[in-house]
């Protein structure tokens, strides 16, 4: 009995530990675990370690974090520049079209009413905006000031031809059996003087801030003082010719290539090309000439009174010119200002390179662009065009503007949208290939504050938000794309 009892004792004795071991990780047999890897751990960790020299240079890698940071620095450099603003600034490129996209319908809602027509007219030729003038509730509906921002005045006006953009008008775009006769030309010619004459006349005044002239090769940006901070009147000419150049100088025209950088500061760059045209048939007489393997091309060449070996003289020579390099690149911009403006004018009047001698445009003059009225100036609308597109599965409203978009219509439009699409807009914009240069000038005249520059205008019929940014130095950068959000203009 007893030896039961001893043996029950020792089995719940045995079961007691087991319990123990689970429960509780700090048993007497646990501690001596862990006391054991401690102890091995420390001593481990306490052994010494055997000292071992660098092998890498603390120069080198110095450099070679510099040289991670400058192409960090260049790759930053390289990307799109995106501004942001609650005023958008002015863009001095000529658009072709506009696109705007937004989740809310625009104001007009597809087609425009009568009463929106009409006020959008009066609005914009009697020059009356909201917010500036007692008589500005006439038109102020959000769709009368849509019509609004989308009229121009031009000239000429021919229905059958169409006069912007000038330099896309091939012969296989028009209608070759109306040209215009040499009688038709004249007539032509002597109203078109007198419209330009007009807006010249009207820009000096400070009644027309700016207006444009579009050439079947260049284009030229006429804008009165103040403009762009620039103290005197001036003009922006582009894209320009080796040719065009000369007869400027011929005519004693001063002007200078802002976009154009020249190696040599004290020396312009028509004045190096001269020197190199001049010494460019020595140089040609040392090399040895091209030999045809056939000679009846040269005898053909020769019974016209040419050589092979002149033509191919004179194709080296023009692809060496660095002035011929720069034809009809933005680099070929030209600017006049002051009073060389007016000789500038004169020359205009009376050249042959305003418009073309061949083709369905032959005899055409330039087409004239003002936001203002002008002498022999027509009012025509841009044309509008309204659908839905879906972006991620959402459906969108936008809203088409093809036509001559001038800088205060684009920026009109833009200022009357934030207000009209709660939720914001994005517009994808395509400039006139010769203009895109002219938002890029910075000359070097002496600026004066828009402030002073503004207070000219005041009579010009602009709005004072456009006229404001207008006078100030401009942004660089021509814009291709704008986005609205939350009150924030983002532009590239």
């Amino acid at each position: 009995m007893n030896l039961q009892i001893v043996d029950y004792r020792n089995e719940s004795k045995r079961k007691r530990d087991v319990e123990n071991l689970d429960e509780d990780s700090n048993s007497l047999l646990w501690k001596q675990v862990n006391r054991t890897s401690d102890d091995s751990f420390t001593k481990m960790k306490n052994l010494p370690s055997p000292i071992v020299p660098s092998m890498l240079d603390e120069s080198a890698l110095s450099a070679f974090s510099d040289t991670v940071s400058a192409n960090l620095k260049s790759e930053k450099e390289k990307l799109p520049a995106v501004s942001q603003s609650k005023i958008l600034p002015v863009d001095w490129s000529l658009k072709i079209k506009i696109r705007f996209i937004s989740s809310v319908p625009f104001p007009n809602k597809g087609s425009f009413r009568t009463f929106e027509e009409v006020n959008g007219t009066i609005g914009f030729v009697r020059c009356l905006h909201s917010g500036e003038t007692d008589k500005s509730d006439v038109h102020s509906s959000h769709g009368a000031k849509v019509f609004q921002h989308c009229l121009v005045w031009m000239h000429p006006y021919l229905p059958w031809l169409n006069l912007f953009p000038r330099h896309d008008n091939h012969l296989g775009k028009q209608n070759s059996t109306t040209l215009i006769t040499p009688p038709m030309q004249e007539a032509l010619h002597s109203k078109w003087c007198d419209s330009f004459r007009s807006l010249y006349q009207l820009v000096r005044l400070y009644q027309c801030p700016y207006f444009y002239m579009c050439t079947p090769t260049f284009t030229v940006l006429f804008r009165s003082a103040g403009a762009a901070s620039i103290p005197v009147i001036h003009a922006l000419i582009s894209p320009t010719t080796k040719g065009f150049r000369k007869a400027l100088r011929d005519e004693g025209i001063t002007f200078t290539m802002p976009l154009c950088q020249s190696k040599d500061s004290d020396l312009s760059l028509e004045d190096a090309d001269e020197d190199l045209a001049y010494s460019a048939p020595a140089e040609d007489k040392d090399k040895p000439q091209d030999v045809a393997e056939d000679d009846e091309p040269e005898l053909w060449l020769e019974s016209l009174g040419l050589s092979q070996d002149s033509l191919l003289s004179s194709k080296r020579k023009r692809r060496n010119d660095p002035a011929y390099q720069i034809d009809h690149k933005p680099e070929s911009l030209v600017y006049v200002e002051d009073s060389e403006t007016q000789a500038f004018i004169n020359f205009l009047l009376n050249s042959h390179f305003c418009t073309s001698k061949i083709g369905p445009m032959a005899g055409v003059p330039p087409t004239l662009l003002a936001p203002t009225a002008f002498l022999g100036g027509t009012l025509q609308s841009l044309q509008i065009r309204h659908g839905k597109v879906k972006q991620g599965g959402e459906e969108l409203h936008s809203m088409e503007i093809s036509g001559p978009l001038l800088p205060n219509a684009v920026h009109s439009l833009c200022s009357l949208f934030s207000s009209t699409q709660e939720g914001g807009f994005s517009a994808v914009l395509t400039s006139y290939t010769p203009t895109t240069p002219f938002s890029m000038v910075s000359p070097l005249s002496p600026m004066i504050p828009s402030i002073f520059a503004k207070n000219n205008m005041t009579d010009c019929g602009l709005p004072q938000p456009f006229l404001q940014e207008m006078c100030s130095k401009t942004d660089n950068m021509p814009l291709n794309t704008i986005t609205l959000d939350r009150g924030f203009f983002t532009w590239n």
